[in-house]
Formats: C-alpha cells, structure tokens, sequence
C-alpha cells in the first residue's frame, strides 16, 4: 500500500503567508504539515498565516490535531493564524468534531465561514 502523499504549497506577500496543503492530511502527513506550521512561528517577519484546507483529500484525527494545536500556538505567540475549510473533506471533520468555536474560520470568498 502506497503512502499517502501531501503536496504544501506556500505563497508569500506583504499581508502574509499562504498555505495550501493538498492531499491527504493524516497520521502518515501530519508532521510534514507540522514542519511549515513550525517554520511560519519561527519567521517573526511572516504576518498572518491562512492556511486553505479546500485541497485537502482526506482528513483524520491527526491532521485535525495539528491545525488545532498550530492555531493554539498561534495564538500563544500572539499570531494570526486563518483557517479556510473549502467545501470539502476537511470542512466536514472540523463541522463533526465541533471545532470550530477553537478556529479562525474564513470562507474562500473572505468571510468569516
């Protein structure tokens, strides 16, 4: 059985940093999404970080833990962290675990999801 693969792609501008994981975010994936989550709170010159979810496949248990425990220490650091849920897998898990009074939820149009 092959790994599950995740691809993170990262974009940089004056507001902020962008990060779009896609693929799998699970237990085989969480710590490589772990490592970016990492590298944004260490780089003070960052600004707020959106992470989009609306690329991501599947996700487990796991791969929500690490977006909540990045928010959680986002917020520790006194960090902006955003979550977009997209539409898809992993709106469905953040809306069935009832997480998402511990998330900055942003629509894909800007809102407030």
């Amino acid at each position: 059985m092959p790994m599950a693969a995740l691809e993170l792609r990262a974009f940089s501008d004056d507001d902020g940093v962008r990060l779009e994981p896609l693929g799998e975010l699970d237990l085989a994936t969480a710590e490589q999404f772990d490592d970016a989550l990492r590298a944004w709170l260490e780089d003070p010159r960052a600004g707020e970080l959106v992470v989009d979810l609306s690329g991501v496949t599947f996700m487990d248990s796991t791969g929500l833990r690490s977006v909540l425990i990045g928010s959680s220490a986002a917020n520790e650091a006194g960090r902006r962290m955003v979550v977009v849920p997209g539409r898809g897998q992993a709106r469905r898990v953040i809306e069935l675990a009832q997480v998402s009074a511990y998330l900055e939820l942003r629509d894909l149009n800007g809102d407030d999801a």
